[in-house]
């Protein structure tokens, strides 16, 4: 089966964008694009410390408690600015894709991966240059 990876990355952002209920992305994610071998074949292996740092705020939410990301494995696509990748925080296994563009992604952080619980959370990436604010 033949896909047109860059159209189903793009669904795939424009449903992390509109949702309102983060199954559907996180559905849509796994129905239409972790089940192809296409990271292994074309992905690169990055580390990516932004996505790190996105990784561990959602996971001291959870966790009520910052904890380390370790045993990390991403794959960057650069052509698609797409990450996809697993971690593990604290108890939690965590996996998750990213878009670079818009510096949004979606991660799901497991208690049991054999288990279908999930807690989604929307990665979002800001950064803010020290200096810029002003006040109002």
């Amino acid at each position: 089966m033949k896909i047109d990876l860059g159209k189903t990355l793009a669904g795939l952002k424009h449903s992390l964008q509109t949702a309102t209920d983060l199954s559907r992305p996180w559905d849509r994610f796994h129905d239409e694009v972790a089940m192809f071998p296409i990271f292994s074949i074309i992905g690169q292996v990055e580390d990516n410390p932004r996505v790190v740092w996105a990784l561990e705020t959602g996971g001291a939410h959870l966790l009520k408690q910052r904890r380390k990301a370790v045993h990390a494995n991403f794959v960057h696509l650069a052509e698609h600015r797409f990450w996809h990748g697993h971690c593990q925080i604290g108890p939690r296994t965590v996996i998750f894709f990213f878009f670079d563009d818009i510096d949004v992604g979606l991660a799901g952080y497991f208690k049991d991966v054999t288990a279908p619980e999930v807690d989604l959370v929307r990665l979002t990436v800001l950064e803010v240059q020290q200096g810029r604010a002003q006040a109002n």
